[in-house]
């Protein structure tokens, strides 16, 4: 609010599009009153964000499924399992790499593109992830867009799975059992821990007996 034309700017999108002409005489107000504008703008702040959880779901990615962390923090300590993805379809190909601040993004709530900017932003300290996200509208006007939710799902194209990953911990006969019944073409893989580094790698699983 330090710069004169982001305040009138401010100003006007409130009395255009969330005072209206019920409120009228807090227009004048709203332009000389910068503790009044900044109070405006934590309410409607607030209401954008309750906004974007109505209209929006997200689905979060990762190209490298051999982070450590990633397998710590999702996936149950390395008991879970990793579903990988083929990005040449109409779906994955629309995944939009997450931008990382050190500090908190200071947004225009003016702003044509606001609530996917919101969806985009994280702090710098998950930057390891090198996250992506898919952005689904609840509702839009495009009947044929292909991020749209169906009864709160998303349709995924033939053959978009390309294989499910079992973590170095985790369960492989459970999962294989699961695959085997619902999916018996799908390639199951498993992380393998490093005898002797910290890292991983992703095998087939007629392969992981003998990894050391």
């Amino acid at each position: 609010m330090d710069d004169p034309q982001v305040r009138a700017q401010t100003a006007q999108w409130l009395i255009e599009g969330q005072l209206g002409d019920r409120e009228a005489t807090k227009h004048d107000d709203l332009r000389s009153d910068l503790p009044l504008l900044k109070e405006m703008v934590r309410r409607a702040g607030l209401k954008v964000t309750e906004l974007v959880s109505q209209k929006w779901r997200v689905y979060c990615l990762g190209p490298c499924p051999t982070l450590n962390l990633m397998w710590s923090h999702y996936a149950a300590g390395h008991t879970g399992v990793c579903l990988e993805f083929s990005t040449d379809n109409s779906v994955f190909s629309q995944a939009q790499k997450v931008f990382y601040k050190q500090e908190y993004p200071r947004w225009l709530l003016q702003g044509e593109k606001l609530e996917l900017e919101i969806l985009q932003a994280k702090s710098d300290e998950w930057s390891y992830e090198d996250e992506y996200r898919l952005t689904c509208p609840i509702f839009t006007d495009i009947t044929d867009h292909p991020l749209l939710l169906r009864n709160g799902f998303l349709t995924l194209p033939p053959a978009a799975l390309l294989s499910l990953i079992v973590g170095c911990q985790g369960d492989e006969a459970a999962v294989k059992k699961i695959v085997n019944k619902y999916a018996p073409d799908l390639p199951v893989k498993r992380a393998i821990r490093s005898a002797n580094r910290y890292q991983l790698a992703i095998e087939d699983t007629a392969n992981s007996a003998s990894a050391g």
